[in-house]
């Protein structure tokens, strides 16, 4: 199950702005990589799986960066402002292995 855009206002709704929970993280990540193992399993890698792979892994570096680099107060929440920096998933790699 992916976040639709309706599930998604909700739950910046309930931060109070462009945030998101932990948990919330935590459970669309669970759900897309099960989505993505059952694809690959039955279809082989196809471009859906590609692209909820890519999902899974900006969805883990948002709750990375959101748990050790900007934490705030509330330690329950991330801006989701920093999803705009991982929109290259290849750049990301580059960086990350400097």
């Amino acid at each position: 199950m992916r976040s639709d855009p309706g599930e998604a206002l909700v739950e910046v709704t309930q931060t109070k702005g462009a945030h998101c929970r932990f948990r919330y993280l935590r459970r669309i990540f669970k759900d897309s990589m099960l989505e993505q193992l059952a694809l690959e399993t039955e279809y082989s890698v196809t471009e859906e799986v590609r692209w909820l792979r890519d999902q899974a892994v900006r969805i883990y570096l948002l709750y990375l960066v959101g748990i050790t680099l900007f934490i705030d107060k509330s330690v329950t929440d991330v801006d989701v402002v920093y999803l705009m920096y991982f929109r290259d998933l290849g750049l990301v790699l580059i960086i990350l292995m400097l």
